[in-house]
């Protein structure tokens, strides 16, 4: 009798597992099916941001490029300004030069 009992709480045992393992494989492909949507959604916001991202970085590198331009430009100019400050000097004191009437022999 011990031996049949036995056997049969064992067959239960081994039953209400396979029930579990089954209640849960249901319940994860329901919430699966529930979750997939919106992860759909989310990857595809995803990508457009990567997308996003990579334009703006790619703006980002030409107006630094463009910056380096214009600094050196900038470093020519105040080069030229002072070359210019330099010539007006020159201009100035040739100007105000008044040759004298002394003679020197």
């Amino acid at each position: 009798m011990g031996a049949v009992l036995g056997s049969l709480a064992f067959i239960m045992a081994f039953g209400s597992i396979w029930l579990t393992a089954e209640a849960l494989r249901r319940v994860d492909s329901k919430g699966d099916a529930l979750i997939k949507p919106y992860v759909r959604d989310i990857k595809a916001r995803l990508a457009d941001n990567r997308m996003l991202l990579a334009e703006l970085d790619s703006r980002l590198v030409s107006i630094e490029r463009q910056v380096e331009v214009l600094k050196s430009d900038h470093q020519g100019a105040s080069d030229l300004a002072e070359q210019v400050d330099v010539v007006r000097y020159g201009l100035d004191q040739a100007r105000s030069f008044k040759p004298s009437n002394v003679y020197n022999a």
